[in-house]
């Protein structure tokens, strides 16, 4: 149902949260650590970052940590709500109106439970 993507993120956040006391841990050993391709990895944790689920420091002590306890709609908004799939979706106007307010409340009940888990 959720992308690799999503899926990533997940387990990120996850390895983050087992880090004790706000330590600072570094991309590549969190990469390292999860078995997550590079490249994507980076992206996802700036990804993560600028939504602000983590926090990330540069220089000689940087790295990431977790910034706060996060939910699944967190995740959801930080990682897929821009992604092209979803605006197509709501943004169809060759669909009916009542097909429209389906996907409409399909889409509420599925934030709604996305955001009552917590990751």
């Amino acid at each position: 149902m959720f992308s690799k993507k999503m899926e990533y993120g997940y387990i990120i956040l996850k390895k983050l949260e087992e880090i004790e006391n706000g330590e600072m841990r570094l991309g590549k050993e969190i990469l390292k650590d999860t078995k997550i391709p590079y490249n994507m990895g980076l992206g996802i944790l700036t990804e993560l970052s600028n939504a602000g689920l983590i926090v990330s420091a540069k220089g000689r002590n940087g790295g990431f940590f977790l910034a706060k306890k996060n939910n699944f709609l967190d995740l959801f908004i930080a990682l897929e709500a821009n992604s092209k799939n979803i605006v197509t979706l709501i943004s169809n106007n060759n669909n009916s109106k009542e097909y429209n307010e389906k996907i409409q409340q399909i889409g509420k009940l599925v934030l709604n439970e996305l955001a009552r888990i917590e990751i």
